[in-house]
């Protein structure tokens, strides 16, 4: 039967003269080539990184290898892409400068480790469950000027924070490292109304921490271990 003007209906097959079907295949050609080569396109950027925003690197402070590598992070503290190294007769120990933490602070340390100032000092206070402190205390010649304080980020384990007396500016070449959190102690509060500068965090260096550590309390009455010698420092 012959029906006049017939629409397709939804189970009707649209039929269409052979030049218009040649025309499709060719649209469907292209629209799957097109197809492929953005495929192709999203491999490609993905695999050199080109989709990856910034700030998906490792937060400030975002830990090392482990134990107190790093500490707990920063809160957003800008890390310095150099690191500093202090090497001992019984490793070289690393360190991330924190500069946004404390530019003053790092400005400072930073030079000095460049300059090999810690040649001939030593890390000579270990307690262990507290501090294991470093510098140049008792080395003569070995000064630098004193730091008014810049304490922003808490005292965490794996972090580096200045040694000073009772005056909060009188940081100058000694600093510790929290083989713990010391936070609660260290941070302005209960036992410290200005807190400790934190301008370092330990990196990779963990497992040479707690051999440092292990020889025992530098302050121990009996059997107390001598002081680590610093042979060198240099920034890398």
């Amino acid at each position: 039967h012959i029906y006049p003007s017939p629409l397709p209906s939804p189970t009707t097959p649209l039929l269409l003269s052979p030049l218009t079907n040649l025309t499709m295949v060719q649209i469907q050609t292209n629209h799957i080539v097109t197809f492929f080569a953005l495929v192709a396109l999203i491999i490609y950027l993905s695999r050199t990184g080109m989709f990856e925003t910034a700030g998906t690197g490792k937060a400030a402070g975002g830990g090392g290898d482990g134990g107190g590598d790093g500490g707990g992070g920063g809160g957003g503290v800008v890390q310095s892409e150099e690191f500093g190294y202090l090497v001992t007769t019984m490793g070289t120990l690393k360190f991330r400068f924190l500069p946004d933490a404390a530019p003053n602070h790092v400005k400072q340390f930073k030079k000095a480790f460049a300059d090999n100032f810690y040649a001939g000092c030593s890390i000579y206070r270990i307690i262990p469950g507290f501090v294991m402190q470093g510098g140049c205390y008792g080395v003569p010649g070995k000064t630098l000027p004193t730091l008014k304080n810049e304490y922003k980020i808490p005292n965490t384990q794996g972090k580096v924070s200045v040694a000073r007396t009772e005056s909060p500016d009188s940081a100058s070449t000694e600093f510790s490292l929290m083989l713990v959190d010391n936070s609660e102690w260290l941070s302005p509060g209960k036992s410290e109304p200005y807190g400790y500068c934190v301008f370092m965090e330990s990196v990779d260096s963990w497992d040479l921490v707690q051999k440092i550590v292990a020889r025992g309390n530098t302050e121990a009455k009996e059997n107390a271990p001598p002081a680590v010698t610093i042979t060198s420092s240099y920034v890398k």
